[in-house]
């Protein structure tokens, strides 16, 4: 055991190095030291100089450079972690182990659109509810690139399209609209949020303003770790981004699915799904957020008719009931042909999992379906993690990832959750092949690498207009 003369130089060494960092500030707090004290699985608290190997291993882990992904070449090397958060090899292998059953989810969504894209002659729009659905739109990050080159490229017939969608006034009135709505609902709450926390953390409002709603989180918005909210100068690069191509966003995916179609009918392509990330429903806000969606959905069954099948993704950890089933109703009063699978079907919990002959059977009433992949509700994350319960991959469910922020750090997803208010309990980060790396940076990686069935970074570079869609569409 180190003397505490020795543990005063060595932490005196680690601070200058930190300090002399410049790679990857916005990341650290000072919990990434915390494994210096506690035993994570045991909750025991340990003196910090008792075990020297420990030391070298968290405090070179904190320092290491943040890895750069460049030009969308990914990770050439294995994807395999080598710390995070202090834990000791069983803890990491149970990670290793649950991000395996995320991969074949991931795989499993995929398989299912292509199917249904397939068997029924129809362009698939794959949407994912942000943020608990969310993860599944990576399995498509390698989409069009089985379409023709040249389709890509100016004054091709997909961007003749494009153009003459843009020259509609109609649907350029409609996606005004449309704008106005999800501004309000995505952006103008979290302004007000983050304009009250600036107010409240300079002293500028009191504890208790007359007529506040205290549980609107306004006045506990200093718990939280610096990292797990952007700032207001990110969420008005964000808005101000949204804004200017929100028409242009919207056109190119109609120009996409009518493309899409043709090559289909052509036998060109065997499928053809096109995904989107989206908070396109609020399950907090049960039946009250739906006038996006229902101006989205009627939008697009306007435009394309009997040429799209629409699957709105997302989970719930609720067995009964849950919010997205409430809604059908509603979207249904709106003349939208919205059926739901699984449990949002009946709003219980089904034996089985959706099926692709389920979409088919139910394809002459609705060609919007609401669904999940699994038919079950897991823990949270933290319980399961604490708990280190091997036997739950063999009843996996996605549901795990509800309310959990740092899986999605480093990618557009990271962007839809609430303000957070509460502290989250692990670092947003990962070590592999020597470097730290973002740990939805690294998800998104890992599903690139394992569930993508082209090479993406060959044609990465090349292609502006797939680019653009990637990045609308919140798939990078």
């Amino acid at each position: 055991m180190a003397t505490s003369k020795d543990f005063r130089r060595r932490f005196r060494s680690f601070v200058l190095r930190v300090l002399d960092s410049k790679s990857r500030p916005e990341w650290n707090t000072s919990l990434d030291l915390l494994p210096l004290w506690l035993d994570l699985r045991s909750e025991r608290y340990m003196p910090c100089n008792a075990n020297l190997c420990r030391w070298r291993v968290v405090t070179t882990s904190i320092i290491k450079s943040m890895q750069r992904l460049n030009d969308g070449a990914g990770i050439k090397r294995v994807l395999k972690i080598e710390y995070w958060n202090g834990f000791r090899h069983q803890t990491v292998t149970w990670l290793a182990r649950l991000l395996d059953c995320f991969v074949t989810e991931l795989r499993w969504i995929r398989d299912f659109c292509d199917q249904v894209s397939e068997q029924t002659g129809r362009v698939v729009l794959s949407w994912h509810n942000a943020t608990l659905g969310a993860a599944g739109g990576w399995a498509f990050l390698d989409c069009f690139l089985d379409w023709p080159w040249d389709l890509f490229q100016e004054n091709s017939l997909l961007v003749v399209r494009w153009r003459d969608l843009l020259k509609s006034e109609d649907l350029m009135e409609r996606l005004t609209r449309i704008w106005h709505i999800y501004f309000q609902r995505m952006f103008a709450q979290k302004f007000q949020f983050l304009k009250r926390r600036y107010d409240f953390k300079n002293h500028l409002v009191s504890d208790f303003e007359e007529n506040a709603d205290l549980d609107d989180g306004y006045y506990f918005p200093l718990e939280a770790a610096h990292w797990q909210n952007i700032t207001r100068n990110q969420l008005s690069s964000w808005c101000l981004w949204e804004k200017r191509n929100w028409a242009k966003g919207w056109t190119f995916l109609s120009a996409l699915i009518e493309q899409g179609y043709e090559l289909l009918r052509d036998g060109v392509v065997r499928s053809v799904v096109i995904p989107r990330i989206d908070k396109f429903f609020a399950s907090t806000a049960r039946t009250r957020d739906i006038e996006y969606l229902t101006e989205a959905l009627r939008n697009l069954c306007t435009l394309h008719g009997n040429k799209i099948v629409i699957m709105l993704w997302d989970d719930t950890t609720r067995t009964n009931n849950p919010s997205l089933y409430l809604a059908i109703e509603k979207l249904r009063a709106h003349k939208l042909p919205v059926g739901g699978l699984g449990i949002f079907e009946k709003g219980v919990l089904r034996s089985r999992n959706p099926e692709v002959e389920d979409v088919i059977n139910m394809l002459k009433d609705y060609c919007v379906f609401v669904l999940r992949p699994v038919e079950k509700s897991a823990p949270n994350f933290y319980h399961l993690l604490q708990a280190r319960d091997f036997g739950f991959f063999e009843e996996y469910a996605p549901s795990w990832r509800d309310g959990v922020v740092f899986i999605y750090t480093g990618t557009q997803v990271f962007c839809f959750p609430a303000i957070q208010t509460s502290f989250e309990s692990y670092v947003p980060w990962v070590v592999l092949n020597g470097k730290a790396l973002l740990f939805g940076q690294f998800l998104r990686e890992l599903v690139k690498k394992k569930v993508s069935k082209t090479d993406i970074s060959k044609l990465y570079k090349s292609m502006k207009l797939r680019n653009f869609y990637l990045k609308w569409a919140h798939l990078e």
